[in-house]
């Protein structure tokens, strides 16, 4: 179900941070109709509502400080725990 459906058919609305994820996507839909699919398990696929304080003109900051953000993060968890991510195919020392 799309984050979008939830919100329209909730009956008490969903509070800010409220987050879907996914294992897999057949038929992402993004910005300017474009549309993408994902292998099970590839990637990290979510939707996070927000109700953001800032005209919608600025949208993209977000999306670049969240990414960004979530690169370092991993980059971090990745050195920590170099040893249990092989078996994923996430060996850091292999990028």
């Amino acid at each position: 179900m799309y984050l979008k459906q939830m919100v329209e058919t909730s009956e008490k609305g969903l509070e800010a941070f409220f987050t879907i994820t996914a294992d897999q996507q057949e038929n992402g839909r993004g910005r300017q109709q474009k549309t993408w699919e994902s292998e099970c398990g590839k990637n990290l696929l979510m939707s996070v509502l927000l109700y953001p304080q800032y005209p919608p003109q600025k949208q993209f900051y977000v999306c670049r400080y969240v990414s960004l953000a979530l690169v370092d993060f991993l980059q971090e968890l990745l050195q920590d725990t170099s040893k249990n991510t092989r078996h994923c195919g996430l060996d850091p020392q292999s990028r």
